[in-house]
């Protein structure tokens, strides 16, 4: 391993490259990356069904409370002024995937969460939006991290 350091402006910068040899063998039960995913998924299908459906009602509730504020709609997106003067958005396309999101949970058709990467970004809205309290409890030897991190290689978002 090799470290460099480097002073400039009162200020140290450290950076070590290391060499850590490519395996191709998961050092797991999984045979595949997918029956990972799936393992993950399913560790964590309540967690994620509690979500979605809580951003599923908070949607609805903040439409319902402004109901006379619209100031567009097209059918799929319906437009409203909050009382800050903000515009929001109902998407309604966005609300059907969440809603067949939390019923292929429900059946345990995690194959079908798994391609289906709008419904991944919904999952992810609905993580970070959430005001409950999450279990981010371990699930055996499956952790919460490890869902955050499934759900952004889904997005094919680098970690």
């Amino acid at each position: 391993m090799k470290t460099t350091f480097e002073k400039s402006d009162n200020k140290l910068s450290i950076s070590f490259n290391v060499l850590i040899p490519l395996k191709d063998e998961l050092p797991t039960t999984y045979q595949t990356r997918n029956e990972y995913y799936i393992e993950v998924l399913s560790k964590y299908r309540n967690i994620i069904i509690g979500t979605l459906e809580r951003r599923m009602q908070a949607c609805q509730n903040n439409l319902l409370a402004h109901i006379q504020d619209v100031v567009f709609n097209d059918g799929n997106q319906i437009g409203y002024k909050r009382n800050d003067g903000s515009i929001h958005f109902f998407n309604v396309p966005s609300f059907e995937l969440m809603q067949q999101g939390v019923e292929d949970l429900k059946e345990n058709n995690f194959q079908m969460v798994i391609d289906n990467t709008p419904l991944i970004e919904q999952i992810v809205k609905a993580i970070c939006n959430d005001n409950e309290k999450l279990d981010k409890s371990d699930r055996g030897l499956v952790k919460f991290s490890d869902l955050v991190s499934v759900l952004l290689e889904l997005l094919q978002i680098e970690l």
